[in-house]
């Protein structure tokens, strides 16, 4: 289905995580089956504190077919500190695109991803890290334009909430 990279490095200390996602597609219960690899280091936080991270925005560009990237700069504060700790994540997505689907225009080649209400916390109970975020894509100016959409794949008559997938017939 799609794969997802994502190297992370935290500029104060030179620690680096590399995270490596595989997406294969439902299960029988149609939930997302994923195989995740997480390598490297991270600074020691306290138990039972959480991470803050403001919320951000970052641009996504497909750089070819199938292949989107991304690389942008960020701060985290350790719950009860007043220090901002720089880091940088470079993500890259790969996946096999739709053969019949009409070209991407080019003002739909990068995208902007706001990302909000960053949740971050170690749950002792069950020794594992809990991370949750609110995400929302856009055109880069932030406006998103249903028509601009309807006429890059030549649909008509369509609610703004609905979105198309082009399939092969059968």
């Amino acid at each position: 289905m799609f794969n997802y990279t994502a190297e992370v490095v935290f500029q104060q200390t030179g620690q680096k995580v590399s995270i490596h996602q595989s997406y294969s597609g439902l299960d029988v219960f149609s939930h997302l089956k994923v195989d995740t690899r997480i390598h490297g280091t991270t600074a020691i936080v306290p138990v039972g504190t959480t991470i803050e991270v403001n919320d951000y925005e970052m641009l996504m560009t497909r750089v070819s077919p199938g292949v989107i990237r991304s690389k942008s700069s960020h701060n985290y504060r350790v719950q009860g500190t007043s220090t901002d700790n720089p880091f940088t994540i470079e993500q890259t997505v790969t996946f096999e695109e739709c053969p019949w689907a009409s070209p991407v225009p080019p003002e739909l080649e990068t995208t902007k991803m706001k990302v909000g209400r960053n949740y971050i916390i170690y749950d002792a109970a069950q020794q594992i890290a809990r991370y949750a975020i609110t995400s929302k894509v856009t055109p880069p100016d932030g406006e998103f334009n249903i028509e601009r959409v309807l006429t890059f794949h030549d649909f008509h008559e369509l609610d703004k909430n609905v979105f198309c997938v082009i399939s092969p017939l059968l």
